[in-house]
């Protein structure tokens, strides 16, 4: 229900031509992008527990409103929940295929998944091998790819910037947002 009535909330935010969405899981809609970009018309359409499906069934609405940028972070919950890697890449390609046909000129960011803690490191080889297939794909494909990965990693998440082994605090976002400024200014 509360899904259900965040998505509500964000469906009577309408985007603009202008804006610069952020589109993702509890990563990016805890990510307080006004306040660390507060002269960017950031626009935030994370929403917690989304996985690379739940995304793909909102894209179409976000793209056809053929915002300035995109940037996409999916996918950690898709492996938590042991959706194939197949799958999750097959959402991602549909995804990115949905905003480039809708908006061709919306210039689209891709951001790795993050590293995960101790609790959740049976996943970490999961992670590393969509990482890698993002990156090439992404290369491939002459869309930017932001690899946050190493920023995040000691050995696994680095407990410093999280308390979970999986959701970041305020210092994590503040690396997070030196490591996009530039793509977002």
């Amino acid at each position: 229900m509360v899904e259900q009535k965040h998505l509500k909330e964000l469906r009577s935010m309408p985007i603009k031509d202008s804006d610069i969405v952020f589109i993702g899981n509890s990563l990016t809609e805890a990510f307080p992008l006004e306040q660390m970009f507060p002269s960017e018309p950031v626009r935030n359409r994370g929403v917690s527990g989304n996985k690379s499906k739940d995304v793909l069934k909102r894209i179409t609405p976000i793209a056809k409103a053929k915002p300035q940028k995109i940037f996409l972070d999916v996918g950690i919950n898709d492996i938590l929940r042991n959706v194939s890697l197949d799958t999750l890449f097959i959402n991602y390609k549909s995804i990115i295929k949905i905003i480039q046909s809708n908006s061709p000129t919306s210039k689209i960011y891709i951001q790795s998944l993050l590293p995960v803690g101790n609790k959740y490191q049976s996943f970490r080889p999961k992670i590393n091998a969509f990482n890698d297939t993002l990156q090439t794909f992404c290369k491939s494909n002459s869309i930017t790819f932001i690899n946050l990965f190493p920023l995040f990693y000691k050995g696994g998440l680095d407990p410093y910037y999280s308390t979970d082994s999986l959701h970041l605090n305020r210092s994590a976002y503040e690396v997070w947002r030196n490591a996009i400024v530039r793509y977002v200014n």
